[in-house]
């Protein structure tokens, strides 16, 4: 299993909500649970927050009992959708 630092892999969480480009869709929140495993690990100096997916629940289907990440994401007025 590769580590990937924490925000890398709650990024690829969020970029898997987007709508097709050219749907004209926009989401405007999505709450996600979904299970986490995470480490901290000592890269040299610093210590850095790693996590991904449970490796076993693609193996075997069967998710052991875990805590569930919770994420909510909602668009601000402010913002540009896609940015």
């Amino acid at each position: 299993m590769t580590l990937r630092p924490l925000a890398d892999t709650l990024l690829d969480v969020v970029n898997a909500l987007r709508p097709p480009q050219d749907t004209g869709l926009v989401i405007t929140e999505a709450e996600v649970e979904l299970p986490l495993e995470l480490w901290a690990v000592a890269q040299g100096h610093k210590l850095v927050i790693v996590g991904s997916a449970p490796h076993s629940r693609f193996k075997s289907g069967v998710l052991p009992p875990v805590h569930l990440t919770r994420l909510r994401l909602e668009l601000l007025e402010n913002e540009v959708p896609g940015s």
